[in-house]
């Protein structure tokens, strides 16, 4: 009876819980956790609770002897959590110590970051076979409405979409992978296999496919991991200090060709295992080269490094993944054209910048996306947006004849990107830099009065805003401000911009500078500065990475070894008050943590600011520790401003669904991923 009863009530949903609780020793206080699925509400009045314990466990006997204990209900993304606190207490106990929580103020028990908590007392226990059903009255609650339950199941998490109408044809998609959701009462549960970690492949699977890599690429173009069967260190060191993933191999292809049929492996079957694409791999501060999750091979792009066609006429380059910035723009240095560059090194990936949403000097990068060649997990190729051909010539319009594919493969694991168009912007015939600076205590007037200026014309390019932080590296004070705007276009409009620009800043009375000769001034103290900033906005990256290389303290090529750096990159309303309330919100985790944090606005137009905040720290592991709790901590009190991220870190890519807008367009990808993808071949977990 004991199994069928087992077996039945798997079919019984539940949500999941963390129950915490602690004991004093001669020591210290000793915090432990565990996860449970058997919390029940017993009582509105008084407000009761109960969790079932087994009655011979460690955790149980702890609970009694203190008498207070909290319950964290958990959210989709935070399988993980689960899974961690299922274990042992030696296990928990390490899991524990990494996870974003803190003593609640009516029990000192710890409560996750979670999306509701509850703080008990215990009131009363009853014994029951072989477990201890302890309730609880409740002494305080708290709730984050915006996130969805995760979800036990049959053995496994779920995470839920809103009540949805029948759709035949989701239903026929969802069909084929019936092991991995389940729709109940017009809910679909989506297990976190389908949301990008199936079950296991098989590693038997995962060598012959590399095996098979290795026959397409040659053998001298795959590295293996050594005597284990995977290996966490293959990729090297990571600048930000994530957690090194375990990596089946590294293929490296040369050509379209080669990545087709490379795809066409993994893509065949789920025991194959996954591929995490990369181009340069430098994706600093998000996780460089490193995969979201574990046992994926990387699909390493840097060998795709042909500019195709450069058209200046038409305004357009149609490059591959390992095509950097640098050499791009000087291949369009002398021309008409120019490339929207970034301040970042001149050897990163303008297709993995852009496909990742990066900003440019000039404008969001994803703006300059003309088309798309991709290769699908079926090894298919196509061309999505506008694509160049020589027979039938076209002016560049991204969007095409009814629905547009192009955004479908942007923060994407739809497929495998071997080559964008990418829009060239005319080269302005004169540029100008205007430098302001500002006491912190003007910040909200001085962020309303600049949204005046650009919302009125009298910018170009996108405007920059350094806290004094930041701002040292820019020449600044360390105790103001600064703010770098770009004008351009004839010199006569130059002149008369800059002009303009000056005179609303003394106008205003907010500034205590404003300069526009730094650059043509051979004796100003910012005149190197200067001059490499102009070169930026007009296409022009620092190819000696002077700026990078002074910020970073180490070359591009160094950076993952010996630089310790994090970014948060959350999205801000463009406005005086928004802009001061993050402000205050870094300052609070500056506090809290002791991590060096810096923050860089990028004025996006009129209404929006890119808000690049940067956090320095030096490779040990107290000040590691420091930095990544401040990034936790960053992650949490933005979202709880409103203030959501358009980037995520691979250690933050479980908090898509958190930021997700509507539940039932994120469960819209991913059924398109099941149909696309059906075996999960393209780097599940990564905005997944």
């Amino acid at each position: 009876m004991g199994l069928d009863l087992r077996n039945v009530m798997r079919n019984f949903a539940t949500g999941v819980c963390v129950v915490s609780t602690y004991v004093d020793t001669p020591e210290g206080r000793r915090h432990d956790a565990v996860t449970v699925n058997s919390l029940t509400s017993v009582s509105l009045e008084p407000p009761l609770v109960s969790v079932c314990l087994r009655r011979d466990s460690d955790f149980l006997a702890d609970l009694q002897a203190t008498g207070v204990w909290a319950v964290s209900i958990l959210d989709t993304g935070a399988d993980d959590v689960a899974q961690s606190l299922a274990g042992d207490r030696e296990n928990r106990a390490a899991a524990l110590s990494t996870l974003p929580a803190s003593p609640g103020e009516s029990t000192g028990a710890l409560v996750l970051d979670s999306l509701g908590w509850l703080e008990c007392a215990l009131r009363d226990k009853i014994d029951a076979g072989d477990h201890t059903v302890a309730i609880g009255e409740v002494l305080a609650t708290g709730s984050q409405d915006r996130r969805c339950p995760l979800i036990s199941l049959r053995g496994r998490y779920y995470t839920t979409g809103e009540r949805r109408p029948a759709a035949p044809v989701a239903d026929q998609a969802l069909s084929r992978t019936s092991t991995e959701s389940a729709t109940v009462g017009g809910i679909m549960f989506e297990s976190r296999a389908a949301r990008g970690a199936r079950a296991t492949p098989d590693g038997a699977g995962m060598r012959s496919a590399l095996e098979e890599a290795a026959r397409i690429v040659g053998p001298d173009r795959i590295l293996r991991p050594g005597e284990s069967d995977s290996a966490p260190g293959l990729l090297g060191p990571n600048t930000s200090m994530f957690r090194s993933r375990r990596t089946v191999g590294v293929i490296r292809p040369s050509t379209t060709g080669q990545v087709r049929r490379v795809v066409e492996v993994y893509g065949r079957t789920a025991e194959a295992g996954s591929l995490h694409a990369i181009s340069t791999g430098r994706n600093w501060g998000l996780g460089s080269h490193e995969p979201a999750q574990d046992d994926m091979a990387v699909l390493d792009l840097g060998g795709l490094d042909q500019v195709r066609d450069i058209d200046l006429e038409g305004g357009w380059a149609v490059v591959e993944p390992g095509v950097t910035q640098g050499r791009l723009s000087q291949l369009l240095d002398g021309t008409t054209r120019m490339l929207n560059v970034t301040v970042s090194a001149a050897a990163t990936s303008v297709i993995g910048n852009t496909l990742d949403r990066g900003v440019g000097l000039r404008h969001e990068r994803v703006d300059d996306l003309a088309g798309l060649e991709v290769v699908l997990p079926s090894g298919e190729l196509v061309h999505l947006g506008w694509w160049p051909d020589p027979g039938r010539p076209t002016p560049v319009y991204p969007h095409g004849l009814g629905p547009s594919l192009l955004p479908l493969f942007v923060q994407s694991n739809l497929g495998v990107v071997t080559a964008a168009a990418i829009r060239l912007q005319p080269r302005p015939e004169a540029l100008r830099l205007v430098r302001l600076s500002f006491p912190p205590v003007a910040l909200a007037d001085a962020v309303t009065e600049l949204r005046r200026w650009v919302s009125g014309g009298l910018t170009r390019g996108v405007p920059r805003v350094f806290d004094p932080a930041a701002a040292r590296w820019y020449g600044g004070t360390g105790e103001e401000f600064l703010v770098h705007i770009c004008v351009d276009g004839t010199a006569e409009v130059v002149d008369a911009l800059v002009a303009a620009v000056t005179n609303e800043a003394r106008r205003s009375g907010l500034f205590t500078d404003a300069s526009h000769t730094d650059a043509t001034d051979p004796a100003h103290p910012n005149h190197e500065m200067a001059v490499l900033v102009e070169r930026g906005y007009a296409g022009d990256p620092d190819l000696a990475d002077t700026l990078f290389e002074a910020k970073m303290g180490q070359p591009a090529d160094k950076v993952d070894e010996h630089v310790g750096f994090l970014f948060f990159l959350p999205l801000l309303p463009f406005s005086g008050y928004a802009v001061t309330q993050a402000d205050g919100l870094l300052e609070r985790v500056r506090a809290q943590t002791g991590a060096r944090c810096s923050a860089t606005l990028h004025i996006l137009g009129p209404d929006l600011i890119d808000c690049v905040v940067a956090v320095k720290f030096d490779r040990q592991d107290e000040e590691a520790q420091r930095a990544h709790r401040a990034l936790d901590l960053l992650y949490r009190l933005f979202a709880e401003a409103g203030f959501a991220p358009y980037r995520l870190d691979v250690d933050h890519a479980h908090l898509m669904d958190e930021f997700s807008a509507d539940a039932r367009a994120l469960a819209l990808t991913r059924q398109l991923k099941a149909v696309i993808d059906p075996n999960n071949a393209i780097a599940p977990g990564r905005y997944r």
